[in-house]
């Protein structure tokens, strides 16, 4: 949905209607509010690297007991 509304932005904003750049944008902020914020690689990367090494995994097989 957010990815909708920023293409509804930059269309609305091509075609002129500041208007419906408004509605959109506060439409944006309510929906921000409610999607978590998201992980770059490397926060997922050490993530993993965290998982991996609490279970002293040392193939794919090793976290099966």
């Amino acid at each position: 949905m957010i990815k909708q509304r920023l293409e509804s932005i930059e269309s609305f904003k091509k075609g002129n209607r500041q208007d419906l750049v408004d509605k959109e944008e506060k439409e944006l902020l309510v929906l921000r509010e409610f999607v978590p914020v998201q992980l770059s690689a490397d926060e997922i990367a050490g993530d993993i690297e965290e998982a991996v090494a609490q279970l002293e995994a040392r193939s794919p097989r090793t976290w099966e007991r």
